[in-house]
């Protein structure tokens, strides 16, 4: 293995370790959602939306219980939530308009750009985790990996 991309602190043992780009996190839902659910400008105001939730997730992912918590609130919502345990079914479900998802900036700028997803409200987290690029510590890069690295990292630094 070459390279690997992780999400985490970049506190990983044998590796270099390069930052790629942070992570915000913020809520998303489609254009006819939003329509409905109109006017929504303050956290609180998600309390009586659908939360799209996972059921499982990675313990480096921000929930709405976190996201909540960061604004100093609980999250009230559960009775009107649904749950999915594969993230991807989660965003879809966001596009068709079922709710709303807590999406990190750089997994939902392309649907946000495409207009398939909004930004109700403009609060967001700034996630404590990022986005790194991993390749084995004793390893010399060779002048085609080292190529490819600083490409990888001007790509990350200009998205």
């Amino acid at each position: 293995l070459d390279f690997a991309v992780r999400y985490g602190k970049g506190t990983w043992n044998d590796v270099s370790v390069d930052l790629m780009f942070g992570n915000e996190i913020f809520p998303v839902c489609s254009p006819a959602y939003l329509k409905k659910h109109q006017p929504l400008g303050k956290p609180e105001d998600l309390y009586k939306t659908t939360l799209l939730k996972l059921s499982r997730f990675d313990r480096n992912w921000t929930t709405w219980d976190d996201w909540f918590e960061a604004f100093g609130l609980e999250d009230r919502n559960d009775t009107r939530s649904l749950r999915f345990d594969n993230y991807l079914l989660l965003v879809y479900a966001a596009v068709r308009g079922e709710g709303m998802a807590l999406c990190g900036q750089r997994l939902a700028e392309d649907l946000i750009q495409s207009g398939e997803l909004v930004r109700p409200i403009e609060a967001s987290v700034k996630s404590e985790y990022s986005f790194y690029l991993l390749r084995p510590a004793r390893a010399e890069l060779r002048p085609i990996q080292a190529q490819f690295r600083n490409w990888l990292l001007r790509e990350a630094g200009a998205a």
